[in-house]
């Protein structure tokens, strides 16, 4: 069998012993590591396994290889990372083409040259591959405005077990011809076949894309300045509620800014392609922002709002404005409510009509 597949592959492209280390799945090592280069290697690796009886566990960038119940016999594990390269990219018609093993990282570095990008934010970007994050459907927060990835893969090629090579779907956007086969494998695990190529949909990157952070000393209020911004119209990318353990966690300077004087306070954060009216957030973060804020974080909370009364532009840059407390949300959220009445009633000439 290993005889095979260095056929197949190369002999530096198979992995034996201590070799494949990095690629033990839960506690077990594998028989053997492989690394095709194409879709035909794959395929080919697919049928001598079969042949075999070996199992086969693709493997992307590893950064989901913990969900699920243990394999009880790990046999092969599949490495798709020599898979790495964008295959077309249709800037007038908003759509790309790679191969799995591209890391969203890179596919986000490739794409941003010419101002488009895939709005998709799961963790770990720059080793979370295509492949990957199809198989397990995974999505970042960004999923709240932009859908998730089922909602953003129009293409796909797969590999099934027998070596047989599964296409579906199609390049551009509005495609209505034949079964969804796309959807059938987002979020299989790979058990249904190895995805090898993706073609996914775009959008052109936002002119500006900012963080905003309010704190709030309860969960209920953090609850209702949420539904305040559901409520409003606004169009946050996401919202996110979080302590500041979590912030902390993520080696964020936010959590000092946040949760200073109270320890578990609860925290919103909103990032938004529109920028958030003045007078409703507490910290507001671009990038650069974010960078600067930690002398202005280390401050005490008097010091801050002396800043931001004193300061003008300096206390916007510095990122503090007036504090939205419970009773502004609530208010933002009853017109909200009634904006969107006036919307769906129709008029009394309508109606007349």
């Amino acid at each position: 069998m290993l005889d095979k597949l260095r056929g197949i592959v190369g002999p530096a492209h198979v992995l034996i012993g201590a070799d494949c280390a990095p690629y033990i799945v839960d506690g077990r090592a594998p028989e053997a590591v492989v690394l095709p280069a194409s879709k035909e290697e794959v395929a080919a690796v697919l049928v001598a396994a079969s042949g075999a009886e070996m199992p086969v566990i693709p493997w992307g960038g590893g950064t989901k290889m913990g969900i699920g119940a243990p394999p009880q016999k790990v046999g092969l594990v599949l490495v798709l990372k020599r898979l790495a390269r964008l295959l077309e990219h249709e800037p007038g018609d908003l759509t790309a083409t790679a191969q799995a093993g591209m890391t969203l990282g890179a596919l986000q570095r490739e794409l941003g040259a010419r101002g488009q990008w895939l709005s998709l934010d799961p963790s770990h970007a720059d080793e979370a591959t295509l492949g990957g994050i199809v198989s397990s459907n995974a999505a970042g927060p960004r999923r709240h405005l932009y859908g998730a990835c089922r909602d953003l893969v129009i293409g796909l090629t797969v590999v099934t077990a027998t070596g047989a090579l599964v296409r579906g779907g199609g390049k551009v956007v509005k495609n209505v011809a034949g079964y969804d086969l796309p959807k059938l494998f987002v979020g299989a695990f790979g058990t249904l076949g190895v995805v090898v190529e993706v073609t996914v949909k775009l959008r052109p990157k936002p002119d500006t894309d900012r963080m905003v952070v309010a704190r709030f000393a309860s969960l209920k209020e953090a609850g209702s300045a949420a539904r305040a911004v559901m409520g409003s119209d606004l169009l946050p990318s996401a919202l996110d509620m979080v302590d500041g353990e979590t912030l902390r966690a993520h080696g964020s300077s936010l959590a000092e800014a946040g949760t200073r004087e109270v320890t578990m306070a609860t925290q919103i954060l909103c990032r938004s392609t529109r920028f958030v009216r003045p007078g409703r957030i507490i910290h507001a973060y671009d990038s650069d922002m974010a960078k600067q804020d930690r002398g202005f974080a280390s401050m005490d909370r008097d010091k801050q709002r002396q800043i931001a009364s004193s300061g003008g532009k300096a206390a916007h840059a510095k990122g503090l404005a007036h504090e939205w407390n419970a009773e502004e949300a609530r208010v933002a959220g009853r017109k909200g409510a009634r904006n969107r009445r006036r919307q769906s009633t129709p008029s009394d000439d309508t109606q007349q009509t």
